[in-house]
């Protein structure tokens, strides 16, 4: 049972088309996109009760290392909500290219297990440089629906950073000719050069710094609304 002793989960091998053996996440057709993404293991009702919504791992790795250690524990969560993004396990320049390729497998594998569990599953996309093109748009097949973040590359992000999201975002596009690309965070056209232009439909999803600056926001602005109708209110 892959989990259990079997922590690289070799004990259920999951069909590829390619040398590496990269699990395949089979294209879904005729499944819209997620009304709403939330974070792995935050609480929420069931999908009959909440409809529409996909899990996400748009987090810090450590925070869902588990659904690959132990993913069996991870199904009946996955399965309550009904649909999930693919593990997004990072993947960085300065990483050996051996542990960026078992990362990307890690991904497959937990997107290909979900499905024959019966999960929906739409395929997160990431990459670090030029050299994990090769193999991190594998397991993927062409005309999918696929998920990215560029969440923190419109502030705080170098140039350097910023210039690789593009590089592989557009040769994510090339590759991968996805039907539609769901992004968390702002959308890749405002990090795109001018006159850039994708088939791909984009659909955002605000982050979750997002929301709370957000609602900070619509809080201040009625503080301020309140206090100018003091005044008023004494005066009258």
């Amino acid at each position: 049972m892959p989990g259990n002793e079997d922590f690289l989960n070799a004990s259920k091998i999951f069909g590829s088309e390619d040398a590496l053996g990269i699990p395949l996440i089979r294209k879904e057709e005729g499944r819209g996109a997620p009304r709403y993404l939330i974070p792995h293991r935050a609480r929420i009702r069931t999908e009959e009760e909440v409809p529409g919504g996909a899990v996400h791992f748009f987090l810090e790795d450590y925070r869902f290392e588990a659904v690959w250690k132990w993913p069996a524990r991870a199904l009946p969560y996955l399965k309550g909500v009904g649909a999930a993004l693919s593990p997004d396990f990072s993947l960085y320049p300065e990483h050996p290219l051996a542990l960026q390729i078992f990362n990307v497998y890690r991904s497959r594998w937990c997107g290909a297990f979900w499905q024959s569990e019966g999960v929906h599953v739409v395929p997160t996309v990431g990459w670090s440089d030029e050299a994990s093109y090769p193999f991190c748009f594998l397991g993927i097949e062409e005309g999918s629906t696929v998920a990215i973040s560029t969440v923190g590359l419109e502030r705080g992000a170098s140039r350097k950073e910023r210039e690789l999201f593009v590089s592989g975002y557009e040769e994510m596009l090339v590759r991968l000719e996805p039907r539609m690309v769901l992004v968390y965070g702002e959308s890749p056209q405002k990090l795109l050069p001018a006159g850039a232009y994708s088939s791909s439909a984009v659909r955002t999803y605000p982050s979750r710094w997002k929301s709370i600056r957000d609602a900070r926001r619509r809080v201040a602005e009625q503080e301020e609304e309140r206090a100018g109708q003091i005044p008023s209110a004494l005066s009258g």
